[in-house]
């Protein structure tokens, strides 16, 4: 047998059997129960175990028969899984555009102005109504806040074994808070338009055009990380590769 540690075939089968003694406490419950000859109970469940297992005289392992061709059979399946991974990165990879690159930079670039601007123009549209500022960080706050708290409820009947109650207060907790944001949302655009019509407009507009550019650079940011998980992956798979090629010429080494 080869040792799966050192590669030898300097190995011994080995077998080392166990006797598990008298129980104490069941001597002391038969004393207890019928006297001095109770304590015959303590040798009630007395068994012997037999462990069986290889020794390898080189580097002094002890491993189960199966265990070299386990490990072997386990960088095969990674292997395998890393193959899979592959193929699936070629496939999401096929229709990679040329000049990837430069659309990539042009959209990120795009993104965070269409971001930028969005932002400033709502921050500088809202510092003119205490109504809007307060609407604005109500519609951040109190959704947030209800989750919070909701959770914190939920957690409480859970650690008293109240599931049903905790699951049921999950969903009005749930509930509140999309009313919540629904709510906030509705009124914050109503003050915009009651406010000033036409910077509410225009700060639509604004949002629209982040919205787009965000989509856009979120779908060439999918490719891109599937572009470096794909150039990961092949390099994963030559190590993985290398590394059973070694284990099989040693014989059980890396």
């Amino acid at each position: 047998m080869r040792c799966p540690n050192c590669g030898s075939e300097n190995t011994q089968y080995m077998t080392n059997t166990t006797l598990k003694g008298p129980s104490i406490s069941n001597g002391c419950c038969g004393w207890l129960i019928f006297g001095p000859v109770g304590l015959l109970f303590s040798f009630c469940g007395m068994r012997s175990k037999t462990e069986e297992y290889w020794i390898c005289h080189s580097c002094g392992s002890k491993f189960q028969s199966g265990d070299y061709e386990s490990k072997l059979q386990s960088k095969v399946r990674y292997i395998e899984d890393l193959q899979r991974k592959i193929e699936s990165l070629e496939e999401s990879l096929k229709n990679k555009p040329e000049d990837f690159d430069r659309q990539f930079e042009e959209a990120t670039q795009e993104y965070h102005s269409a971001k930028e601007r969005h932002d400033q123009f709502q921050k500088s549209f809202f510092s003119t109504s205490i109504l809007l500022r307060t609407l604005n960080v109500l519609y951040y706050l109190l959704p947030g806040t209800a989750i919070l708290f909701t959770t914190i409820c939920v957690l409480a009947m859970l650690s008293s074994l109240e599931i049903i109650n905790g699951i049921v207060l999950l969903a009005i907790g749930s509930f509140i808070t999309l009313a919540l944001i629904t709510i906030l949302e509705t009124f914050l655009k109503k003050a915009q338009k009651r406010i000033d019509p036409e910077k509410a407009s225009e700060l639509n507009v604004l949002w629209d055009i982040y919205q787009d550019k965000e989509k856009s650079y979120k779908k060439l940011k999918k490719f891109k990380d599937n572009m470096v998980s794909y150039e990961k992956t092949k390099k994963e798979l030559s190590n993985a590769e290398h590394s059973l090629e070694i284990y099989k010429k040693n014989g059980g080494t890396d």
